[in-house]
């Protein structure tokens, strides 16, 4: 009976220093400099030891508008920032600390219309991520550019500035916020964020938009064309110049705020399970259980506006001419 224990408690030291071990080498993957890593692998990123070095211009490329009709940009720990411009070419920078080999830059190709802008795949990219972003690409368009726009990035946030109208736009960072300054036009437009804010000065979607943060607020000054918007936790602020299609919002933990012209006419259905509801507008109330409330707002109404929210109040602000 004491051996048994005795090898019990044996499997369990045993299991406990397997585990400390793992701990310590996931500590030294994460956090140091293996040297021994680095003689076998001469890119070891070692996120969390950099250098300190000012990221340099390490390549630029140019392309001729008219032979482009999609660009594709597809990052991992980039900055993106996108601007429109008077140029009658696209270029595309990419600025990286001096110690990064050839091989941890983006690859810059052009295949049929399309041009596509691709970070490499290597392991230990997670580690990467949880480093935050350390190379910033620059992608300058001219304003005359009218093809699609897909820019994703992993760890890294989106700027956007300048007015372009485009025929599709995404844009998707996992690890940061994204900012449009200019105004952005497009026949459909996608902007999500896991781990950020969206902020828009102008979003014009001529079909549909969809905006989404899980962990962030939503922040739509000037927006205008049917869709929908959510966030897990945060909370939406938008302003519709005008009520061209429907609009569905919904946020799990977060106010919800909706700006619409004072002569808008739409239906309405708003739900909040624990927040105060309060419409500026003149209502036709058709009824709705505890805590909802649906009807009517104008003369003859077309569109419908849907706004639920678990954890947050929610306001329609009727918006003077």
């Amino acid at each position: 009976m004491i051996g048994r224990h005795l090898s019990l408690a044996g499997m369990i030291l045993w299991v406990l220093l397997a585990v400390t071990l793992t701990a310590l080498l996931c500590f030294a993957l994460l956090w140091g400099d293996l040297p021994l890593l680095k003689d076998l692998w001469p890119d070891w990123p070692a996120p969390w030891s950099d250098d300190g070095g000012t990221a340099a211009l390490r390549q630029e490329q140019t392309f001729p508008v008219d032979e482009i009709s999609r660009v594709v940009v597809e990052g991992r720990h980039h900055d993106v920032h996108i601007t429109f411009t008077d140029t009658s070419t696209i270029t595309a920078r990419e600025y990286a600390p001096e110690r990064w080999p050839e091989a941890r830059l983006l690859a810059v190709r052009r295949e049929g219309g399309t041009l596509s802008i691709t970070a490499p795949r290597r392991h230990f990219y997670l580690w990467w991520g949880l480093s935050g972003a350390d190379g910033r690409l620059e992608l300058e368009l001219p304003a005359r550019f009218r093809g699609g726009l897909s820019a994703e990035t992993a760890s890294g946030h989106i700027e956007w500035t300048g007015e372009s109208t485009l025929t599709e736009l995404k844009l998707a960072t996992v690890s940061g916020d994204i900012n449009l300054t200019g105004h952005a036009a497009a026949n459909r437009a996608s902007i999500e964020t896991v781990s950020g804010h969206i902020q828009l000065a102008a979003l014009t979607a001529a079909d549909q938009y969809h905006l989404s943060s899980v962990s962030g607020s939503i922040d739509a000054a000037a927006l205008t064309g049917r869709g929908s918007a959510d966030a897990v936790s945060g909370s939406l602020w938008l302003t519709l110049t005008e009520l061209t299609g429907g609009c569905s919002l919904e946020s799990v933990s977060g106010s919800v705020s909706l700006s619409l012209p004072a002569d808008s006419a739409f239906y309405y259905n708003v739900s909040s399970v624990s927040g105060d509801i309060r419409i500026d507008f003149p209502l036709v109330f058709d009824g709705g259980a505890l805590r909802t409330l649906s009807g009517s707002v104008g003369e003859a109404p077309v569109h419908r506006v849907d706004i639920e929210t678990v954890s947050g109040g929610v306001r329609l602000i009727r918006r003077a001419a």
